[in-house]
């Protein structure tokens, strides 16, 4: 659902550029702008010798927000090649969904000129919604490239049922999910926290049967904290289930969330799901009714849920 765009640094020397191309990037438009390469913002502030000095300052100011747009990559460069003919080289290695370029000189394919960006070229579309199995290894897919680039990544979901034979079907995708948070991950962006809130169920030996069903997925030596939350009277109800994520620092945080309508577990061979991206203002909100210092609901002591899986 989110895909990664090499973008010339040159395209953004110029203000109504900048502008067009910053608003479609984001998390919620599932697009990101690598940083191609690692010194790629520099180099944007290094070609706005020339522009005016009102384009020039609001530039550079916009500039300064754009991180949370950027999608870290290492990366090999050649000094003696333009940006493009490196971006080619990259692109051959490891695919972009496309490099964006003021020109494509050598019809490559992947190139989409600027001036030709369109909603219905397939490689410039970007997909909020999406129509995906509910399978494990579906459903992590196409949540991964936000998973990987997360520090805090949040599950909601209010069925959580270790007593139930049915849980497999969550465990599955659990640990689907986990793993897609750990695979690509640069080492620069760290995994700092791991949440699960469900609801709160009378259910004997609520905390050792999670962890007996639950540890064997959770890959090793990574922590699953889980939090049971109880509804309020007249307050929120706790029924659609979500994954949120903060890729952010704490005082400039950057959230992304995806709903989805069936659940977070498995389903039956053949059932397909529509999952979609979340617009930030509703993050917001769901993240300060379950993460937020006056959360929504009653919410139990944690438990920790230590995992025990080697991830290859």
């Amino acid at each position: 659902m989110i895909k990664e765009f090499a973008v010339d640094p040159g395209l953004l020397t110029n203000w109504e550029r900048f502008r067009y191309l910053t608003e479609k990037f984001g998390v919620a438009n599932g697009r990101l702008i690598s940083r191609y390469p690692k010194r790629w913002a520099k180099m944007v502030y290094d070609g706005l010798e020339g522009v005016s000095d009102m384009d020039r300052l609001r530039i550079v100011e916009k500039l300064a927000e754009i991180e949370q747009k950027l999608l870290v990559r290492v990366c090999k460069w050649e000094d003696s090649d333009d940006w493009l003919t490196n971006s080619e080289r990259e692109n051959a290695a490891r695919a972009f969904q496309a490099i964006i370029g003021c020109k494509n000189p050598r019809g490559h394919d992947h190139v989409l000129v600027y001036d030709n960006l369109d909603e219905g070229n397939s490689l410039w579309n970007a997909k909020t919604e999406l129509r995906v199995e509910r399978t494990a290894e579906a459903l992590s897919s196409a949540v991964a490239p936000l998973l990987r680039i997360s520090r805090h990544v949040v599950f909601i979901d209010p069925y959580f049922e270790p007593d139930k034979d049915k849980f497999d079907n969550l465990v599955r995708t659990v640990g689907a999910f986990l793993k897609a948070c750990l695979v690509g991950r640069f080492e620069s962006c760290r995994l700092d926290k791991v949440w699960f809130y469900t609801r709160s169920q009378n259910i004997p030996d609520f905390e050792r049967k999670s962890r007996e069903r639950l540890s064997q997925v959770i890959p090793d030596g990574m922590v699953l904290k889980v939090t049971r939350c109880e509804e309020r009277i007249g307050g929120q109800g706790f029924h659609n289930r979500y994954i949120l994520t903060d890729r952010g620092r704490p005082d400039s945080p950057d959230r992304g969330g995806v709903k989805f309508p069936w659940g977070l577990d498995e389903g039956k061979p053949g059932q397909k799901d529509v999952i979609n991206l979340l617009q930030p203002s509703v993050v917001e909100e769901l993240w300060s009714d379950y993460c937020g210092k006056d959360p929504a609901f009653e919410m139990a002591a944690p438990f920790d849920i230590v995992g025990t899986r080697k991830i290859k």
